[in-house]
């Protein structure tokens, strides 16, 4: 398993717009780990080689340059600005894909031996 899984918002190749619907040119998110305004760095690959900028420039389409990877069990907050730094939209306690320790916190009342039943509560 990856150390690294990819991030659900914004991951791999998202567009972003303004509120008139226009692309957002240039645009920038800014990561923090969720909850807080505490900067947190996120990677360009799954094995955290490359660590992206922050905040992460968007390009002319409004996409992100690279790929947007978390450590494993990470949640983040990610705020997203025009050029100018007006704000679009924070969006806090974002899991990664395919994260099994954040896909484990939705599961409750666990029980069973070789058949495993729980109640997930997203």
């Amino acid at each position: 398993m990856s150390s690294y899984t990819l991030s659900a918002l914004a991951g791999a190749g998202a567009q972003w717009f303004d509120d008139n619907g226009n692309v957002l040119s240039g645009g920038k998110i800014y990561t923090y780990q969720a909850g807080t305004t505490t900067p947190a760095a996120t990677y360009a690959d799954n094995i955290g080689s490359a660590v992206n900028s922050n905040p992460i420039v968007l390009d002319a389409a409004g996409r992100v340059p690279q790929e947007i990877w978390f450590p494993v069990g990470a949640k983040f907050k990610f705020v997203v600005k025009t050029s100018t730094g007006t704000l679009i939209g924070t969006y806090d306690n974002i899991p990664s894909i395919n994260d099994p320790y954040s896909e484990g916190n939705l599961l409750s009342n666990v029980t069973g031996t070789n058949t495993i039943a729980a109640t997930a509560s997203p």
